[in-house]
């Protein structure tokens, strides 16, 4: 088919042609002659001629109707509950898994943490307190990390660390889909050892804050992407106390059987 020429006659009539494009502006009592001549060429070349008129604007809000059908369409789909009753935890069932990643820190200290993650469901359903419905989790979390870059400084060393979050809390927002968004925090202890961090010692105690996204993708299987922050120091244990602050982005896989 040949290429489409549109053109406008001030009659309001578009005519276009894929072998020579007519103006009829000058000769408005001959648009019916036009037009026949167009659907002829249409018929023998490929042409077409429509009115532009009535015909443009109804085509242009048959064109905007369908659109505004597809966009409602996608939402609709990706906003319809999928699942409700499985995007939470049940209220005292047990879950465990393990979560890795990548952190950095200050003064140049980056590793690869891996979390071993053991978690209990203490309350499911709309909480007493001013805040939406969903699932308290507690859990420990016994970890280690490889360090992968520090500090070029002159005395400056590190290549691991491992400790114990003893207590993370999740809550876990219940919005009525397969995923679910959570805040967490918690606290635990360490040992390390890093030299030429003014730490003071081998000993620190670490705090943490991290907010993710829970999506399930099984029968009791759960995958976890979230952000974490966490400050470790020695709570003046130790004369030199500067401390250290690490954040990470972490992924895990967590299974949760139901509730007896």
């Amino acid at each position: 088919m040949g290429w489409l020429n549109l053109e406008k006659t001030p009659g309001a009539t578009w005519a276009a042609n894929g072998a020579e494009g007519q103006d009829s502006g000058n000769r408005p009592a001959d648009s019916r002659a036009s037009a026949r001549r167009g659907m002829a060429g249409g018929a023998n070349g490929g042409v077409f001629l429509y009115n532009g008129g009535r015909g443009g604007d109804e085509m242009a809000r048959m064109i905007c109707r369908r659109w505004r059908g597809c966009v409602a369409s996608l939402l609709c789909f990706g906003l319809t509950p999928l699942c409700a009753q499985e995007t939470l935890p049940e209220q005292g069932a047990w879950n465990s898994g393990a979560l890795s990643g990548y952190a950095w820190g200050d003064r140049d200290l980056d590793s690869v943490p891996v979390n071993f993650h053991i978690g209990y469901t203490l309350f499911k359903g709309k909480p007493r307190l001013p805040l939406p419905a969903g699932a308290l989790e507690v859990a420990v979390e016994p970890f280690f990390a490889a360090v992968t870059r520090h500090s070029n400084q002159e005395g400056a060393d590190a290549s691991l660390e491992a400790g114990l979050m003893l207590g993370v809390f999740s809550y876990h927002l219940d919005l009525g889909r397969a995923w679910s968004p959570y805040l967490e925090g918690g606290m635990g202890i360490l040992r390390h050892d890093f030299e030429g961090y003014k730490l003071g010692g081998g000993f620190n105690f670490t705090q943490m804050l991290g907010a993710g996204m829970a999506w399930r993708i099984g029968a009791g299987w759960s995958l976890r992407l979230g952000y974490r922050y966490r400050h470790s120091s020695n709570a003046g244990l130790y004369k030199e106390n500067r401390g250290i602050n690490t954040q990470s982005f972490m992924a895990g896989l967590l299974y949760a059987p139901r509730a007896p």
